[in-house]
């Protein structure tokens, strides 16, 4: 788990870090008002989800 950031920060932080993305990637959709926060948001994730991904 976790790819080059994995091996580089550990397993726990890695995780961590995806786990408190979700809860402020859902405030930033509720308090959004404008479609570029939305997608900025969905963007936000994205490199989220990249960074600790399993590499291989």
């Amino acid at each position: 788990m976790g790819g080059a950031p994995g091996d580089e920060l550990g397993r726990r932080p890695v995780l961590m870090i995806g786990l408190l993305a979700l809860p402020l990637r859902g405030l930033l959709y509720g308090v959004s008002n404008d479609p570029v926060w939305l997608l900025l948001g969905r963007r936000w994730m994205a490199s989220v989800r990249e960074s600790s991904a399993c590499c291989g």
